[in-house]
């Protein structure tokens, strides 16, 4: 026969048991549901790359150049006869 403090005792040890399993079940959950959103998040980025990599071979953007008009005449720049061979550094 046993005690009612020995009965005590196994109970309450069962409880921590109880409450460290429902502790880890928590966290794998959590850990779970995070993948599953990263997950998603990779899967709706790789989309939208394909998407603009697509639009991009298609065609389908184009740069646009914008010009300035001047009441001044334009002079064509000369490129350097010498140009440096190293720029920056120590």
């Amino acid at each position: 026969m046993e005690h009612d403090c020995c009965k005590q005792k196994h109970e309450s040890i069962g409880k921590q048991k109880n409450e460290k399993t429902n502790t880890k079940n928590m966290m794998n959950y959590v850990v779970v549901g995070v993948l599953a959103l990263l997950l998603i998040f990779s899967i709706v980025q790789a989309v939208q790359l394909g998407n603009v990599s697509e639009s991009i071979s298609g065609g389908a953007v184009s740069s646009v150049s914008t010009q300035t008009s001047t009441s001044s005449p334009q002079t064509k720049s000369t490129p350097q006869t010498s140009a440096p061979t190293m720029v920056g550094g120590c």
